[in-house]
């Protein structure tokens, strides 16, 4: 799956926690991380997850906007 970041200074940011996280990502481009999630059982289970994450993500980071790239 594929996440847009509004704010390429906060890119890295995303791309790190993510890490911690325990999840496979990499950046794509200076706004763009694609990732995956090695535990999930199917993809719907995955987008679960990681909405879920970045839910929690955006909260920490106010006024940044970070969603899957449809």
């Amino acid at each position: 799956m594929k996440v847009h970041v509004s704010d390429p200074a906060f890119v890295y940011d995303l791309l790190t926690s993510l890490q911690r996280a325990n999840y496979a990502a990499a950046l794509t481009d200076a706004h763009t991380v694609e990732v995956t999630i090695p535990t999930a059982a199917t993809p719907e289970q995955a987008q679960l997850h990681l909405g879920f994450y970045l839910a929690n993500w955006r909260a920490r980071h106010p006024g940044v906007v970070a969603d899957f790239v449809r």
